[in-house]
């Protein structure tokens, strides 16, 4: 099966929201634009529309971040271990996922 290859009439497919290292992040955007450009990616502070925003890739999680992205539904974490963030403190409604390198614990 063919992916689309564009934004669609309402927009991008997806819109994923980096916050963290801002050099980590603009590689990215940089990739994604690349390699999927049917998906907008943003960082930190540079959010736009942030009711479209649905993932979050972050190292850590502010609770003011998560109650201004109304619509978010996972969280993937990167260079956090379980035990460094306070889940309890999210959504019921936010999944979360825990991103890592082959050979990372």
């Amino acid at each position: 099966m063919d992916r689309p290859t564009g934004p669609t009439q309402n927009g991008p497919l997806m819109h994923i929201l980096h916050y963290g290292d801002e050099a980590r992040g603009i590689a990215w955007q940089q990739t994604v634009a690349r390699e999927l450009p049917e998906i907008r990616f943003t960082c930190w502070p540079d959010v736009g529309d942030a009711a479209s925003v649905r993932y979050l890739v972050a190292w850590t999680l502010p609770a003011d971040l998560i109650a201004g992205l109304p619509n978010l539904q996972t969280f993937f974490r990167i260079r956090a271990r379980t035990h460094q963030l306070d889940l309890s403190l999210t959504p019921p409604r936010l999944r979360a996922a825990r991103l890592s390198c082959p050979g990372t614990p």
